[in-house]
């Protein structure tokens, strides 16, 4: 398994109950971000669906964090 597969983000809406469900299934040396303010819906462009919470940010903003983590990942 490369590394790309070992990053986790999620959004701060994510309930500790969610977190917590879905960790088990992610590698020991998974790094995890976490996107203040951030959505579900802005991890695509499908528009909101049930469950998504009130973003606290702009897609702009969530998009930017999502590609600086990223791109910080990669070149590390």
């Amino acid at each position: 398994m490369t590394s790309a597969y070992k990053i986790w983000v999620y959004r701060e809406q994510n309930t500790i109950a969610q977190v917590i469900l879905h960790q088990g299934s992610l590698p020991s040396d998974a790094a995890e971000f976490v996107i203040d303010g951030g959505c579900h819906a802005y991890f695509g462009d499908y528009g909101a669906q049930k469950g998504d919470g009130e973003p606290a940010i702009s897609p702009t903003e969530q998009i930017g964090q999502a590609a600086e983590l990223t791109q910080g990942f990669i070149y590390d």
